[in-house]
């Protein structure tokens, strides 16, 4: 009996170490697999630079869910190791996520902050440049259409009474003038605030140079400041003297700007005013023509009534003319007695004059009478006809002013239908002069980003300096270090500036200035509009392409460009 019992004690162990190797096998396999997936998870993780940025998400979530998973299982010895390996592959995943850079445009779309004041933009010199010739394009082509009939057109609008800028609100032509006049003093100034700039950079490699000595000579000593502080407030003048160039210049380019855009919105109200105008001439038109038609019908009416009129006055001045013939050949009867003859009378015992053909008085008076009635009805046709001709009279005059004012109403359609494409030409022509002198301005307004940013540099040295002049303690090693990094920085940041500016004021007098003087000259001279405007568009396309060839010709100026952008944080506006 022990001996069974002893038996059936061992096949119970058996069984349970068979039940515990299966377990343990299957949580083996179970492991072995996750392990696998990690393994293929964390493959990827050496090429995520070149993978879309949503793929490290996917890893980090995955991990996330193995590390759940993993750590539900808390039975198992290799949980120290998955852990490890867990948050190895989210340290990795977090440090190879790709810059947004690399992100495609759907996935930023969302995403991608707008940009702000103070960030990064390219900038290209030529863009100075290159909106002055297609300016001058659009303007000679304003100008030759400023020679055509557009003054009936921009005159009629009452947005030019509400304009600050027009000065000549009553003709097209010489409010070309003057917009070409605002060009030129506009560009003129540019050229002239540039050359200024030059001129006043001519002094700052000195004074940078002076400071430089004085870093060096006296890096530990705080006196190092009284001696910086002149070199340092000469370049703070200096960079102040640039923005207030450059923004007196962005000034000038607004004012063409402003003055562009109210012409705009006079040849826009213009254009509004005369299209409700020409709805009034259709309109009126339409009416004078429907009057007209009623009066040619009634017209053509009483011309029939006239003609049959006519032909009752014939037949009765015919009944009238016979009565009276009548009467006339029996009086003349009655007077005839060269058929009458005298003859004696026996029974009388007289001679008498006999006249047997003459009429009796009785039928000369039914005769005389008998006229009466033709006469009367005669007359009172005569009457009806004169009624009736009066009144057609009245009718042709009232047809002929129809005719009149139809002939105006069709002229004035007319002109007003050349003056809305006139208009509408010039609209459009327009529309690209404010885009060009937007895009002038946006660049100017660039430019004295640039400059202001070196001057804040050139005012942070000379704060710095004048701080250590009243806190001679404040002076150490480090500020010697970064003042002198500071200056380096604003000695790099003015020649590129210089290089710049030359480049525009060699650009502006190869290509520019002679281009814009033949456009103000344009409005003076007197000749076929045609011809002048196509020899100043010729002009234009020889400024274009000759600025392009210097500009791709000009590798400096490239890598001028290229270097603002990289060191400067050009200011939004």
């Amino acid at each position: 009996m022990a001996s069974l019992n002893q038996r059936g004690f061992q096949h119970v162990v058996i069984l349970l170490f068979i039940i515990a190797f299966v377990i343990s096998s299957s949580l083996g396999t179970s492991l072995s697999s996750k392990n696998k997936e990690r393994k293929e998870l964390k493959t990827p993780e050496t090429n995520q630079t070149a993978s879309p940025p949503s793929y490290p998400m996917a890893n980090a979530n995955s991990t996330a869910d193995i590390v759940t998973e993993t750590s539900s299982i808390t039975a198992l010895p290799i949980l120290a190791n998955t852990s490890d390996s867990t948050n190895s592959t989210l340290t990795n995943t977090t440090l190879s996520t790709p810059s947004p850079i690399g992100l495609s445009d759907t996935e930023t779309a969302g995403s991608e902050a707008p940009l702000e004041a103070g960030e990064h933009v390219a900038w290209h010199t030529e863009d100075l440049l290159v909106p002055a010739p297609k300016s001058v394009h659009l303007l000679a082509q304003l100008m030759a259409l400023s020679m055509s009939q557009i003054d009936t057109a921009f005159r009629g609008s009452s947005q030019r009474s509400q304009s600050v800028s027009i000065q000549y609100n009553k003709s097209f032509r010489t409010t070309m003038q003057q917009i070409s006049q605002k060009l030129n003093n506009a560009l003129s100034q540019a050229s002239t605030n540039s050359e200024t700039i030059v001129t006043s950079l001519l002094n700052a490699p000195e004074k940078l140079e002076e400071a430089f000595n004085y870093l060096k000579k006296f890096k530990n000593s705080s006196r190092n400041a009284n001696f910086l502080v002149l070199p340092l407030k000469s370049l703070k003048d200096t960079t102040d003297q640039t923005i207030n160039l450059s923004n007196q210049v962005v000034s000038q380019i607004s004012g063409l700007v402003r003055l562009a855009d109210e012409i705009m919105q006079t040849v826009d109200s213009s254009k509004t005013e005369k299209a409700q105008q020409r709805e009034a001439v259709l309109a009126k038109l339409q009416s004078t023509q429907t009057d007209k038609h009623i009066i040619e019908n009634e017209t053509f009416v009483i011309e029939k009534e006239i003609e049959q009129l006519k032909r009752e006055v014939r037949l009765h001045k015919m009944d009238v003319e016979i009565a009276i013939e009548d009467l006339k050949n029996l009086r003349s009867k009655a007077n005839d007695e060269s058929r009458c003859y005298w003859s004696f009378n026996q029974k009388e015992g007289l001679d008498l004059y006999y006249c047997p053909y003459r009429p009796q008085s009785s039928k000369i008076r039914e005769a005389d009478k008998s006229k009466e009635e033709p006469q009367k009805l005669f007359e009172s046709a005569m009457k009806r006809l004169s009624e009736k001709e009066k009144l057609a009279r009245d009718r042709r005059e009232k047809d002929n002013k129809l005719l009149i004012t139809m002939k105006k109403l069709f002229a004035d359609k007319g002109q007003l239908a050349d003056d809305i494409q006139l208009l509408e030409k010039s609209r459009t022509l327009f529309t690209g002069l404010v885009g060009n002198f937007t895009m002038l301005e946006k660049s100017w307004t660039t430019f004295a980003g640039i400059c202001k940013d070196i001057q804040e540099g050139a005012a942070k040295s000379h704060a710095t300096v004048v701080e250590t002049i009243e806190n001679p303690s404040s002076w150490n090693n480090t500020l010697s270090d970064e003042l002198a990094e500071q200056l380096k920085d604003t000695q790099e940041n003015l020649s590129l500036l210089k290089t710049i500016v030359q480049s525009y004021l060699e650009g502006y007098a190869r290509h520019i200035v002679e281009m814009v003087a033949e456009a103000e000259q344009m409005m003076t001279k007197r000749g076929q509009p045609q011809e002048l405007e196509r020899r100043l568009l010729r002009k234009c396309e020889l400024a274009s392409r000759g600025l392009q060839s210097f500009i791709q010709s000009n590798s400096q100026l490239h890598e001028a460009d290229s270097q603002i952008t990289q060191k400067i944080k050009i200011i939004i506006r």
